[in-house]
């Protein structure tokens, strides 16, 4: 017996006859054809379906035809999903552990001294006062933390937590002083008009209202405008590995783009 040389005109088959072919065809011998097979009984299942979909309710009313067939694969639903970029400088990777272990080590030592100073705190106006200096330091702890690990608005909290300990204030009805982890203040007493300079390593924090025997000082701490400025340098130097890094997601996106069209052609064609 012969065997055919030319395949059969499957494509102008029912859905029926492409069924009994594919039921009685020899796999081993014709894989290609059982390929072909395949594809153009998903297909007409696939049309099949679609014809008896019923219409949206929109549709009968403003005349709208759904577009039935394949839809195409949109860019979002291939690429995978977005995160933020982490501190990932190398560089700069002793850094920010240096200043996250300076922020933790200084938020516990501080939490520390104001817990023992509220349990030995007689006043409850005054407990009030050091039980907000408590969370304060704690804030200072977590935001270490998250710095620690390298997590996004890390940079951005930890600015936070470091300018509210740059004011040195001192006047009759305020008196505010916040340090977490290091104090070199700078500062200007107005009443003799005098300068000074202190260093302190370590956490201190102090919070009076209606101080009548302070004199007007003012001041700023020093090292703690120094992280902020190391912080902002940390910032600036995630900034700048971002451009690389879209050119690389460009360079996925167009890749994923030129899939996604390969992908829609081959099935425009399967269909005619």
């Amino acid at each position: 017996m012969a065997v055919p040389t030319t395949n059969p005109d499957y494509v102008n088959y029912s859905l029926e006859q492409l069924e009994r072919a594919r039921r009685s065809i020899d796999v081993e011998r014709f894989p290609e054809r059982t390929h072909l097979l395949d594809v153009l009984i998903a297909d007409r299942m696939r049309r099949q379906s679609d014809q008896t979909q019923p219409l949206p309710s929109h549709a009968t009313t403003t005349g709208e035809i759904p577009n039935k067939g394949i839809q195409p694969v949109t860019r979002a639903q291939m690429l995978p999903p977005v995160t933020l970029p982490r501190l990932s400088p190398a560089g700069n990777l002793w850094l920010r552990r240096l200043l996250a272990c300076l922020t933790i080590w200084g938020g516990i030592a501080g939490a520390m001294a104001c817990l023992v100073a509220l349990f030995s705190s007689s006043g409850f106006f005054g407990a009030i006062i050091t039980g907000g200096l408590v969370v304060l330091f704690i804030w200072s702890v977590w935001g270490g933390v998250l710095l620690l690990e390298g997590q996004p608005n890390a940079l951005h909290l930890n600015q936070l937590v470091w300018a509210l300990q740059v004011p040195v204030l001192a006047t009759p009805w305020l008196q505010y002083i916040f340090a977490s982890g290091g104090y070199v203040p700078i500062w200007v007493r107005f009443d003799v008009f005098q300068f000074g300079v202190n260093f302190v390593l370590g956490s201190q924090a102090q919070l009076y209202f209606n101080s009548q025997s302070e004199p007007m000082t003012v001041g700023v701490n020093l090292f703690a405008l120094a992280v902020i400025g190391l912080l902002v340098a940390l910032e600036d130097s995630v900034h700048a590995d971002e451009p690389a890094l879209s050119a690389n997601q460009s360079n996925v996106d167009q890749t994923d783009e030129a899939k996604v069209d390969e992908s829609n052609t081959g099935k425009d064609a399967l269909r005619q």
